[in-house]
């Protein structure tokens, strides 16, 4: 066989497995890739467990794309799946509940249209309150995640990815952008279910939830506002949960200083039930690729109760390898009031060992990020 017939025998053999030009057509793959080795402590004032385990903290592969439509109007969608990158599967002794198994489920994932008037879209998406605690958190995804406070204690909680939702996203009004999503009253917000995945049973009470914000971003200057409502169906009461959060940051290189305020109201339904948590903090970038950071977010005690508060410290360094790439170093603890029980792990790492109620959980954890 001559080499023009072997090329064509060849090309004829590989067709069936390639995809035409067209189907990628205004297609993009991108993704996120993050490991960590930790070794934690859930510092329990009783029986305490410690361990060395390997997190995989929100790896994920997004399949996002758009078509022109006409008239200046884009369909879009994307597709955000979480992938396992090989973290232990089996419970670390007398913590089975506080432990995150393998997993592969949904992240946001939408359709919409995009044109002159913003974007309006609908599927399953980060809140717009969870969003602007996002644009600060220096800890994103790893130990000392600001949501291990800002979430709340319990219930429902202010960081959700709720589906059944409708989003709107504002075009950029001279740094201004505003962003609005109404979820519908659905099965996805009953308290203890979960929104990541199929309920394991169906629960008694449904619920909607609103949330929209307002962020400035020009130069060195991002400031934000969030409110975020859930009907009083999800708890079962007379009373709405709701929360308020404004957060900002100011970067002059090299330093970068993050600040957050959030008032909760009504935490699970219970009318006195209000929570005041704030936080603080700075990275300093000391030579080209090399940071450190350390933030402070600190819970009050919830209304109506006493000793419920706890201060949530963290401390790292992170050395850049490429705009892809980077490792970091970080320390976390949290110090819980004698009835309070928040994490220093939870928040987008994947292990999580809670020790209860007046614990002190700590640790430390050495992570790798590539994103693509």
């Amino acid at each position: 066989m001559n080499k023009k017939l072997l090329t064509l025998a060849i090309a004829g053999a590989l067709v069936p497995f390639a995809l035409p030009a067209t189907a990628m057509a205004g297609v993009t793959v991108s993704g996120y890739a993050h490991v960590s080795v930790d070794s934690l402590d859930n510092g329990a004032v009783g029986t305490s467990h410690s361990g060395s385990y390997i997190s995989n903290n929100l790896s994920n592969i997004v399949i996002s794309g758009d078509t022109d439509i006409g008239d200046g109007l884009k369909a879009l969608f994307s597709a955000q799946t979480y992938l396992s990158l090989g973290s232990n599967n089996s419970p670390p002794p007398g913590n089975p509940a506080g432990f995150t198994y393998d997993q592969f489920s949904n992240g946001n994932t939408y359709a919409g249209i995009e044109g002159g008037f913003g974007t309006v879209a609908a599927g399953r998406n980060d809140s717009p309150m969870k969003q602007l605690g996002r644009d600060i958190d220096l800890f994103g995804n790893e130990i000392g995640d600001s949501r291990n406070i800002i979430s709340g204690p319990g219930g429902y909680g202010f960081d959700q990815r709720p589906g059944h939702t409708l989003f709107y996203v504002s075009p950029d009004m001279s740094g201004v952008t505003v962003k609005a999503a109404y979820t519908l009253e659905n099965s996805d917000l009953s308290t203890g279910v979960g929104l990541s995945g199929t309920p394991t049973q169906m629960p008694s009470r449904k619920g909607s939830e609103s949330s929209v914000s307002a962020v400035y971003s020009q130069g060195i200057v991002l400031g934000g506002l969030a409110y975020e409502y859930h009907s009083a169906s999800i708890y079962g009461t007379s009373n709405a949960e709701s929360a308020v959060r404004a957060a900002g940051a100011i970067n002059f290189d090299p330093v970068r200083v993050t600040a957050l305020y959030q008032r909760d109201s009504n935490l699970e339904g219970v009318s006195s039930a209000s929570l005041n948590v704030w936080g603080v903090g700075v990275a300093y970038t000391f030579i080209p690729t090399y940071a450190v950071k350390a933030q402070y977010y600190r819970a009050g005690s919830i209304g109506g109760t006493s000793n419920t508060g706890a201060d949530m410290y963290a401390v790292g360094v992170t050395h850049t390898f490429s705009k892809n790439a980077e490792a970091y170093l970080d320390y976390a603890k949290t110090s819980n009031n004698s009835s309070a029980s928040y994490s220093a792990f939870a928040g987008g790492h994947g292990n999580n060992i809670n020790g209860g109620a007046g614990s002190d959980p700590h640790g430390v954890s050495l992570g790798m990020i590539y994103t693509f």
